[in-house]
Order: C-alpha cells, then structure tokens, then sequence
C-alpha cells in the first residue's frame, strides 16, 4: 500500500501545484486586462417632483378649467380667488377628499375637517362641489365647485 502511495504523491502534488498556477495566472490576467475607468455616480435629485394638477384633475375627470363659484347669494370670504377645486376623490364611505389649489401652488388632497388655509377649514364634499367653512363656525361660506363635464 505504501507502494501506491509513495508512487502516486508526487504526481498528484504536481497536479494541484500546476491546477493552482493556472488559476493564479487566469485571475491576475483578467485583473489586470479587465480593468474598466471609474464611471462617476451621478447625485441624486435635489428636490421631489411636485404633482401637476392639472394632469391629476384631469384624470380624475375634469375636462374644462375648474373655477371657483359662490354659493347662492353667499358673501364670499375674503382671498377665496386663492382657491380651486380640481377635483374630488371618495368612495362611500368616509375616504372623501378635495383635491384644492391655494395660491397657485400645485394641488394637494384635503379631508374634510382638514385646515385648507389661514382661518379655512374644509366643511363638505358632495358630488362635484367642496365647501369651505372659517373654523370658528360651522356653516360653510365659500362653495367651490367643479364645471359640469362635457357630453
């Protein structure tokens, strides 16, 4: 047995020794031959995308411009010009929102009860039409509605 051994050891060392090699060999050689120039990252985006409202009211299914109407006969609150309806989201439950532009600013989604501006709080939203109410009372005082679609 020792026979064997002593007659299959030095092959099987010189295998693995030159099995090594090779791989060594093919490891640096693709190091060196593989080496790419360094691609700088480029930074990420300062400041976030605001929502167009217009693209949102429209698929909401706005299709002329929204605007803002008094209710009847009701004194409208001072800077209500500030506000537009530009559509509004719900289902049957309580999930109603107005989706309201103040100042020009792109629109954001207010539930009711929700702080809309200085002093504005939004009071109702039934079908096409949102009504804002100051919130130290509860009758509402500015009616924003959304025009009627076209057939």
């Amino acid at each position: 047995m020792t026979s064997r051994l002593q007659r299959w050891a030095p092959a099987t060392t010189g295998v693995v020794l030159w099995l090594m090699a090779g791989l060594s060999a093919g490891y640096w050689g693709l190091q060196l031959l593989g080496r790419s120039p360094a691609v700088p990252v480029p930074p990420p985006a300062s400041a976030p995308v605001a929502p167009d409202g217009a693209l949102v009211a429209r698929a909401l299914g706005t299709l002329g411009a929204p605007a803002a109407v008094p209710d009847d006969g009701a004194p409208l609150a001072a800077g209500d010009a500030r506000h537009v309806l530009q559509g509004v989201v719900g289902d049957r439950g309580d999930g109603v929102a107005a989706l309201i532009a103040v100042a020009g600013r792109p629109a954001r989604p207010f539930r009711i009860g929700m702080a809309v501006d200085d002093g504005l709080v939004l009071h109702s939203v039934q079908g096409r039409t949102a009504r804002l109410a100051p919130s130290t009372r509860s009758a509402p005082t500015v009616e924003l509605r959304l025009p009627d679609p076209a057939p």
